[in-house]
């Protein structure tokens, strides 16, 4: 079981882990191995005991993948690339604000006519809202694409490319120095690993964030124009009554969330008819009515609809970006590929070094692709690694077909007898005959069969070597049979490379 305290997870921890990991796929077996080894025995197993399994759940894997990223800090003395991203979002944030404030403040000073110092309703209401909505529709229209698009159609190089641009921005400074290098890894496609679909609820909230202080200038803008100057709100068009009466119709549509509590900060079709421009033939050119006062007509309603529809829906969206984000962070299973690595190293190094009291549990195993190990050579080597002892042995994936109906009809009625607690099964392949298609078909129909409940522990044997049947995979094979894993979809298909045989 997990610490009474559970360790949880932030964004740093998050980041950190994934840099880590693209570092360890540099790094050569040996030195994982070595590594790793030392920091189970010495951090892991006192905590997690016989809970350090491969198959171990995700609150189990959490714990462990944390106490794992601890240690490795402590080699590290700089600050963590995580730490680093964290301060670039935080920079990056008064950047865009400040950007954000100037925008909208500069968006309300160019829409005042300076000569006679008037807004035109229209063109400010389509000025400072339609580009938001028009945005928000595209994102909208986005998700929604991303979501019906097949996994295999969607790519991360187009964020990586951006979190490079903005990492080569930030590296500029001496303090983000480091900052070059993590940009250089994104540009030659060493930071897949970094780029996470998790990291898009940070750069949205900062988005969102940006967004608001976008509506503050905007607001603070207005609020600043009216206090200082004697401005008056006016609209023009070609059409007369048909106008008046579109522009009340969308008056009345943006007020309603508030029009029930405040009426009086919505604009009547006689107070639209009475702001209306028009152009004259005196000196002057224009028609302004004489005793309307536009500023009350106007002033409480545009106020009052840019906070409700500007700045009203990018707070909720900054709250939902919050609080998806830690949903993330709560909710993250380390169940890719390099997580499943790093997990099996620690848990494989673990494993020899707690007391087992008693005989391993009692498992089928099925060998495949026409693999024939010796049953008492693989005996103890599953008792050592698996923790488990073989009591029955079929096999399949062979020239004759038949065969593996046979094997999953054998293996059904088993299942049927111990239905209770059905007994683990193992496959044992060999890591350099993978025939994809074959073996994902048998898998398939035996899960059939047998259902969701007995696990399959995928046990990988190398080239024979010396008349020795039981070596090591190679790395780059692992790798296959991992890809394979993981597209399986299976989450009961665990691969398990057979390690050096100890004695």
């Amino acid at each position: 079981m997990p610490p009474s305290d559970p360790l949880t997870w932030s964004l740093v921890d998050l980041v950190d882990l994934e840099w880590q990991l693209a570092l360890d796929a540099e790094a050569s077996a040996e030195d994982l191995w070595d590594r790793d080894r030392r920091i189970s025995r010495e951090q892991l197993v006192p905590v997690l005991g016989k809970e350090l399994v491969p198959e171990a759940g995700r609150e189990i894997r959490s714990c462990g993948l944390r106490l794992w990223l601890e240690e490795v800090r402590k080699s590290c003395r700089e600050e963590s690339v995580g730490e680093m991203v964290c301060h670039g979002r935080g920079l990056m944030a008064l950047i865009l604000g400040f950007i954000a404030v100037t925008a909208g403040s500069g968006l309300v000073f160019g829409l005042l006519h300076r000569e006679w110092r008037y807004f035109n309703v229209v063109h400010f209401l389509l000025a400072t809202l339609a580009p938001q909505f028009l945005l928000l529709l595209l994102l909208l229209l986005g998700r929604v694409w991303g979501k019906i698009r097949s996994p295999s159609h969607r790519s991360t190089s187009l964020w990586r490319n951006l979190l490079a641009d903005l990492w080569s921005k930030l590296a500029t400074h001496a303090w983000t120095r480091r900052l070059s290098d993590v940009a250089l890894r994104a540009r030659t496609g060493k930071l897949g690993a970094l780029v996470r679909p998790w990291l898009v609820w940070p750069v949205a909230r900062l988005t969102q964030t940006a967004a608001i202080w976008y509506n503050l200038g905007i607001m603070g803008a207005f609020a600043g124009i009216l206090l200082g100057m004697d401005v008056r709100f006016f609209w023009e068009s070609t059409p007369g009554v048909s106008a008046e009466e579109g522009l009340h119709q969308v008056v009345a549509t943006l007020a309603t969330p508030w029009s029930w509590l405040a009426p009086q900060t919505v604009p009547s079709l006689s107070g639209i008819h009475d702001t209306r421009i028009a152009v004259t033939g005196t000196e002057g050119g224009w028609h302004e009515p004489e005793g309307v006062r536009s500023a009350e007509i106007w002033v409480p309603f545009l106020f009052t609809t840019l906070g409700i529809w500007g700045l009203l829906p990018r707070l909720i969206l900054l709250a939902f970006c919050s609080w998806q984000e830690r949903r993330m962070l709560l909710r993250q299973n380390f169940g890719d590929r390099q997580h499943r690595e790093l997990w099996r190293r620690l848990a494989e190094s673990g494993r020899l070094m707690v007391n087992v009291t008693g005989p391993g549990d009692d498992a089928i195993v099925l060998c495949w692709g026409g693999v024939e190990p010796n049953p008492e050579e693989l005996r103890p080597v599953m008792l050592q690694q698996l923790r488990l002892n073989p009591v029955q042995w079929f096999t399949a994936g062979g020239l004759d077909v038949t065969t593996d109906s046979v094997a999953i009809r054998s293996l059904a009625n088993l299942a049927g007898e111990k239905s209770a607690a059905p007994l683990p099964l193992v496959l044992i392949a060999e890591s350099w005959g993978l025939a994809p298609r074959d073996l994902a078909a048998f898998l398939t129909s035996l899960r059939k069969e047998l259902g969701v409940s007995p696990s399959i522990r995928c046990l990988l044997i190398g080239e024979p070597k010396a008349g020795h049947i039981l070596t090591p995979p190679k790395a780059e094979d692992l790798r296959i049979w991992e890809k394979f894993a993981a597209d399986l979809g299976d989450g009961g298909f665990i691969i398990r490379p057979l390690r050096g045989i100890q004695a």
